[in-house]
């Protein structure tokens, strides 16, 4: 390798690295002309420098790159920018509608109300119209993804009192509420794979509820397949103040185990590893349409079917450099994820603590435990390299922090690699003999017990939690 030059795919990490930074830093310039100019200077001055001096220098190209990437980001964000035209729904602002469509996500109760994304595919003149409408309808009669109804409301704008609601909602392309609307089912749609998916998703959840009691049933659920949003108030209270809420959420660890133990039970009917990864990919796919393609299970999927596919070629690439690209390829398809979507910024810190913190932390709590007690340490070092990483953006977006989290996740995280097997091994066998259910979900209903428990007791601690 010539002196200076950057380890094999440098380069493109070198883009996708300037991509994201075009992403991050545009909304702070807002002015394209600029950034182009800007990175045309630098470009300009590396390339002269290099002709002048006669010889490459591998860190200016690696600069250049990045630089190439940098106007590339930035254009992409200048282009999700949206802009109201009389086709788009969200140019009646403040007028009553009347329009046609159909639910496209799975409807969320909210108190006494139900939301659903609506797309709208024209007025009640028949006059074209597109875009999704986020609206608020009475809970009964229940709606489901696919269907078709008539709705009648007044449009509004996203309030942004507390946080940019309008941004947050943007990386749904939803630019558009409606409040108390009046609805009517006219018939039914919807893309057939997704329908079939949310209904299987429905009818897990039934299961669950068939052969485990609540409270522990409202854990089991969210810990296979997320969906938190039907769990009682005060029930996720005492997870937040704990710090444990991404356990009911679909994280990059449920994804994983469900490739791994896909991969395992294929490889040992003896299939190819080039087998194995197709099919393993196509059901993490399922897997995370299922799970409501949550930015944490996205990234999870990108990369565990990345690292599969270098498995079955026989080259792992490091970890690092997949990284970076799924979080570019990710801003690709959606820009606004890197500053509205806090799901996709908390995964990616924690990953990045993960990588970075957990060895300097585990290093040094290995010194003060010793190895009898060399799992603690490392539960303890992972989940405070995980939380340092991850404090900014909680307090800037929630206020809060959780003060006793080290404590609850070394009590509680142990217990889901467990938990989440023995419920997937359940839900099979429970859906084919339901006589025998109750007795197949005893472990995960146990562990769900003690898990509540542990978070009840540590909840209760005024200094639990540290406001800002």
């Amino acid at each position: 390798m010539p002196e200076g030059a950057l380890p094999k795919g440098g380069w493109f990490i070198c883009f996708c690295l300037g991509f994201i930074a075009g992403v991050g830093f545009y909304p702070l310039i807002n002015n394209l002309f600029y950034i182009i100019t800007i990175c045309s200077v630098v470009i300009s001055t590396q390339v002269v420098f290099m002709i002048f001096k006669k010889k490459l220098n591998f860190k200016l190209i690696g600069l250049i790159l990045f630089s190439l990437g940098f106007c590339l980001g930035s254009w992409r964000y200048q282009v999700n920018i949206h802009q109201a035209t009389i086709n788009d729904i969200d140019y009646y602002i403040n007028q009553k509608v009347e329009a046609t469509g159909v639910i496209v996500s799975v409807p969320l109760p909210k108190g006494k109300n139900q939301n659903i994304d609506f797309k709208v595919s024209s007025f009640s003149d028949n006059k074209k119209v597109s875009g999704i409408i986020r609206a608020s309808i009475n809970l009964f009669p229940k709606y489901s993804y696919g269907d078709k109804l008539t709705l009648t409301c007044k449009l509004q704008l996203p309030d942004n009192t507390e946080f940019n609601y309008q941004r947050y909602l943007a990386r749904y392309k939803i630019y558009t509420l409606c409040f108390n609307a009046k609805v009517k089912k006219i018939g039914e749609g919807g893309d057939g794979l997704h329908k079939f998916l949310y209904g299987l998703r429905t009818s897990i959840f039934d299961i669950i509820t068939a052969h485990v009691n609540e409270p522990e049933a409202s854990l089991v659920g969210p810990v296979m397949f997320g969906n938190s949003n039907d769990v009682d108030a005060d029930f996720m209270d005492i997870f937040r103040r704990t710090g444990l809420t991404h356990i009911m959420a679909v994280s990059g660890f449920n994804v994983s185990i469900l490739a791994v133990i896909i991969g395992y039970v294929f490889f040992a009917f003896g299939l190819r590893r080039k087998l194995v990864f197709f099919i393993t990919s196509f059901i993490t796919f399922l897997y995370v349409i299922l799970v409501g393609t949550p930015a944490s299970a996205v990234r999870a999927g990108v990369m565990s079917i990345l690292m599969l596919y270098g498995l079955a070629i026989g080259r792992l690439a490091r970890i690092k450099n997949i990284i970076v690209i799924v979080a570019m390829f990710t801003l690709v398809v959606n820009p606004l994820l890197l500053s509205a979507d806090i799901g996709w910024q908390l995964s990616f810190l924690a990953l990045l603590g993960l990588i970075y913190l957990q060895p300097i932390l585990s290093k040094l709590f290995s010194k003060i435990f010793f190895n009898k007690l060399k799992t603690f340490a490392e539960i303890l070092s992972a989940t405070i390299a995980a939380q340092l990483a991850t404090t900014p953006v909680t307090l800037f977006n929630f206020g809060q922090v959780s003060i006793i989290s080290p404590v609850a996740n070394i009590l509680v995280v142990w217990l889901i690699p467990i938990f989440t097997i023995v419920s997937l091994i359940a839900l099979p066998i429970a859906a084919l003999f339901p006589q025998i259910g109750d007795l197949v979900f005893l472990p995960a209903f146990f562990i769900a017990k003690y898990v509540i428990f542990v978070v009840t007791i540590l909840s209760r601690p005024v200094w639990a939690v540290f406001h800002v």
